[in-house]
């Protein structure tokens, strides 16, 4: 199991620890790599035994393509952010678990993530119970993937950029007219 971000301190919740040690207990060959901050006080407080055997913290990885081939599952807490590293997972045949409604889900797509915490655990159990779905399910991510190539990101970045320049100038113009201040 990976999670990639250089937030992922501040995005791990107390509450999606309890979900992780609960999947940790359960798959004792599982091993869950934190790659973007090496400290995190409230794994080191509470599951200081798994640190080193279970739960390995990595401050860099330069080459997620390839450490991705050593991984089965890509788990992303609830959080708006992760994309590029959520993208490149599923390029590498990895399936992600996530949380519906979250920027994860852009990539993988929103049909293929989850609304709850009892079905996140129930996901991570049927990747690592049925090859077979988890199989299907990169499949269905991939799918959804091949629908943000570079162009139509591009066409995107360029729409954000142009929105972003008309909101600037309209808030410009009302600042100009003494209508905002």
């Amino acid at each position: 199991m990976v999670s990639v971000g250089v937030r992922l301190r501040t995005e791990i919740t107390e509450e999606y620890l309890e979900l992780v040690y609960e999947i940790l207990n359960k798959y004792k060959e599982a091993k869950w790599f934190l790659i973007g901050e090496t400290k995190f006080p409230l794994i080191e407080q509470k599951y200081k035994e798994f640190i080193g055997k279970q739960i390995f913290f990595i401050k860099y990885e330069n080459n997620l393509g390839a450490f991705y081939k050593i991984c089965d599952i890509f788990l992303n807490p609830a959080r708006d952010g992760g994309g590029f590293s959520i993208a490149q997972a599923i390029a590498n045949n990895v399936p992600v678990v996530s949380y519906k409604g979250r920027a994860a889900c852009y990539h993988a797509g929103e049909e293929n993530c989850v609304n709850s915490i009892e079905e996140y655990v129930e996901e991570v159990h049927k990747i690592y119970s049925d090859k077979a779905y988890a199989i299907k399910k990169v499949e269905l991510q991939k799918k959804n993937l091949e629908k943000y190539n570079s162009s139509t990101v591009t066409e995107h970045l360029i729409n954000y950029i142009n929105l972003a320049k008309i909101k600037y100038f309209n808030r410009k113009n009302k600042i100009i007219q003494g209508d905002e201040k």
